[in-house]
């Protein structure tokens, strides 16, 4: 284990983290601002993190839609690791970078529009072990408000186990349109 067990070191509080970022030069590359909030037992316990209660230990998973199975990208060196499981503080801060890069790529992102104050156009949720016995990460990008003419929303998952890794996409469509 990396850190003292939770008798020596405790448990710390339920913190949500809120960036807003903004382009220079056409990327997205300006952070604006960052807040920081400890939540109490009840803001923990209301919390929704992309359909599913945040403290519930069940893997995040998404609308329950279709999900699309599709290749690793190349950004992910995780599966050419001989063992992916090396540290968790690692493995989620990489996780959090393929999952960014997947959705908004190397430079800006998609534009988006129509938000309104307090909505996200992006959120990401990681769960990591909080299932069987078998070390796991699963991570859902949802995002939203996109200014295209077709598409509306689009969804990212990413689950990595001991021997794979699977990512899948769903992409929403506006009426009409497909």
């Amino acid at each position: 284990s990396d850190v003292a067990n939770k008798k020596e070191f405790g448990v710390g509080p339920n913190v949500s983290w809120r960036f807003v970022m903004s382009s220079i030069q056409g990327q997205l590359s300006a952070i604006d601002g960052a807040a920081r909030k400890e939540l109490s037992e009840i803001e923990s316990h209301s919390a929704n993190c992309l359909g599913t209660p945040c403290m519930k230990l069940a893997d995040i998973s998404g609308p329950s839609d279709k999900w699309q199975e599709m290749s690793v990208p190349d950004s992910d060196s995780t599966e050419k690791n001989s063992s992916p499981f090396v540290s968790n503080a690692y493995n989620l801060g990489q996780v959090t970078r393929v999952m960014m890069l997947e959705s908004i790529g190397p430079e800006y992102g998609e534009p988006v529009e129509g938000l309104k104050p307090g909505e996200n156009d992006l959120e990401l949720v990681i769960s990591n072990n909080v299932t069987g016995q078998a070390e796991n990460i699963q991570a859902v990008l949802h995002q939203s408000h996109i200014m295209d003419d077709a598409i509306s929303d689009i969804w990212l998952k990413r689950i990595q186990f001991e021997g794979g890794l699977i990512w899948e996409n769903i992409i929403v469509y506006r009426p009409g349109r497909s």
